[in-house]
């Protein structure tokens, strides 16, 4: 049995895995990374930027600092915060989908991050949190889109890029200064067709290998077992892969 804070590492070059422990991965889930760093977690969305290799832990900024939102006592399996006016006044409950982490620590202007909220209705927030500022800046997502939920979210030549759950790319500019007032930009959806009522579908974000393109991939197929549904929703639904026995 996989104790807690183990990890698997496999070498491509050599195609040799390893088994590890970290501390830092004790009780906490992971939810983002790049490189060798990865965003983790605890169910309270106490996230932290942490280096498997050298154990390195850098905590990111709470979610507190976003104005109206509350991080409040887990009541469920899944991290979240809440919207409202203080921990004992909480509207809605947002879970934590996933923390693109954009840029790592050994970057030279440090960390970017960028994280994903929904919930279990079509309610949405996006925020970004940059080293150089111990705070996450909440994106505005005009009400006539918010209704239809995003499935990831990146940084791609200064600009935050989200691709929502229908296939449209909307874009905010990081670099106009006032990326919590403005609202996106729609960029188009690409030309696909499905029959939602028989399928279902996701669609990511993938960079190329050099950086300069930025790939819109979509999953998408029918379930047909119990089994089938069940490998559906750990592929789509990043959500279903906090277990809460794990992650307290």
């Amino acid at each position: 049995e996989d104790e807690p804070g183990g990890f698997g590492l496999h070498d491509i070059g050599i195609d040799k895995s390893y088994y590890g422990v970290c501390d830092g991965l004790k009780n906490r889930a992971w939810v983002g990374g790049k490189d060798d760093w990865l965003v983790t977690t605890d169910l309270r969305c106490s996230l932290e930027v942490l280096n498997l290799i050298t154990g390195r832990r850098i905590p990111l900024p709470s979610f507190a600092t976003i104005p109206g939102v509350a991080v409040v006592a887990a009541d469920s399996q899944y991290p979240g915060v809440g919207l409202g006016d203080g921990p004992h006044h909480v509207n809605q409950r947002l879970h934590l989908r996933k923390v693109a982490l954009c840029r790592t620590p050994n970057h030279p202007h440090g960390y970017l991050a960028v994280a994903l909220f929904s919930a279990w209705f079509p309610l949405q927030m996006i925020a970004v949190a940059e080293a150089s500022r111990l705070e996450w800046t909440q994106l505005k997502v005009p009400g006539d889109i918010g209704v239809v939920p995003y499935d990831d979210v990146c940084v791609h030549d200064g600009k935050v890029i989200a691709v929502d759950n229908h296939g449209d790319l909307w874009s905010w500019n990081l670099q106009d200064g006032g990326a919590a007032d403005s609202g996106p930009e729609h960029l188009g959806k690409p030309d696909i067709q499905i029959n939602r009522e028989e399928d279902k579908c996701a669609f990511y974000l993938a960079k190329s290998i050099d950086g300069a393109h930025l790939q819109l991939v979509c999953m998408y197929g029918k379930k047909e077992t119990e089994h089938e549904e069940a490998r559906w929703h750990r592929v789509v639904q990043p959500r279903f892969n906090f277990i809460g026995r794990r992650c307290i």
